[in-house]
């Protein structure tokens, strides 16, 4: 499904590329991590994707990883930590889905709306 986000700051993902990247990034994202969505008191759905998220995210997802961001296994801190590299840091921030859910994050009313704040 194409998704149309509407983005803060509103220059930074206007190039047709960006959104593709945003889209396929909701694509992993979307009705998935359930215990990481919040229903906040107006009714929209928000997800905070930081590094460790973002780490998850793509981890859990790794073909996908690999083929849309070029993301790939190799790093590893000093303690032995491993990490993934040439990861898409321009998604880190805020994924808020307006409409109006309920606990179970089903949409009650309204239409979907996407809206990211980068590094919210």
């Amino acid at each position: 499904m194409e998704r149309k986000t509407n983005v803060t700051p509103d220059d930074w993902f206007t190039q047709t590329s960006m959104q593709n990247s945003l889209n396929l990034f909701w694509n992993l994202i979307e009705n998935h991590y359930e215990e990481e969505w919040h229903v906040q008191a107006n009714g929209d759905l928000i997800l905070m994707v930081d590094s460790d998220m973002l780490e998850r995210v793509l981890t859990d997802n790794y073909a996908q990883a690999w083929l849309n961001w070029g993301t790939f296994r190799g790093g590893q801190t000093a303690e032995g930590k491993k990490f993934l590299l040439h990861r898409p840091e321009n998604l880190i921030g805020e994924y808020v889905i307006k409409g109006v859910y309920d606990a179970s994050q089903r949409l009650v009313n309204g239409e979907r709306t996407y809206f990211f704040t980068q590094g919210a």
